[in-house]
């Protein structure tokens, strides 16, 4: 079930991709925010303490994009990451801009459609659609979430033989 939460008058979609889904997974979240003083913070419905050591960190940042220099030296840290997934807010701004400079760099990008917003509805498709135009997939959380079990049993339980 997809939760709804409001960040001032704008409704935003919170992915069933749960704190526990995370967990059993293995993945590690870093969160940005956009200029929080005046935008606000994270939700409550995105449960971060619920995420414990996994919740990497929260970074605020005032560029569109996440990739600010404390993100990119969080990937750095972590050569193993190969495929990132996003959700958030603006999809046509902060979504993309974040997405195209993470393709640019290798990521394989992972876009939750069920977990992106914008004031203005019409822009979803049409930034979802550059994602995909440049590479990145754009999916359901289930879908994502499931692909990720799916691996992690895969390299849980080795390669077939």
């Amino acid at each position: 079930m997809l939760k709804v939460a409001k960040v001032r008058s704008l409704p935003v979609r919170v992915p069933p991709l749960t704190p526990h889904r995370y967990k059993v997974l293995g993945i590690s979240v870093i969160v940005t925010e956009q200029n929080p003083k005046a935008l606000g913070t994270t939700v409550p419905e995105i449960d971060l303490p619920a995420l414990g050591d996994l919740h990497v960190a929260t970074i605020e940042k005032s560029l569109f994009s996440m990739m600010v220099p404390e993100v990119k030296a969080l990937l750095q840290e972590r050569p193993d990451v190969v495929s990132i997934v996003l959700f958030g807010i603006e999809s046509h701004v902060c979504v993309l801009q974040t997405a195209l400079d993470l393709i640019k760099i290798g990521y394989d990008v992972y876009v939750l459609a069920d977990g992106v917003s914008s004031c203005n509805k019409e822009e979803v498709p049409i930034a979802l659609a550059h994602i995909r135009q440049v590479g990145g997939y754009v999916a359901t959380s289930e879908s994502v979430a499931f692909q990720l079990q799916r691996q992690k049993r895969l390299i849980k339980s080795g390669p077939p033989c």
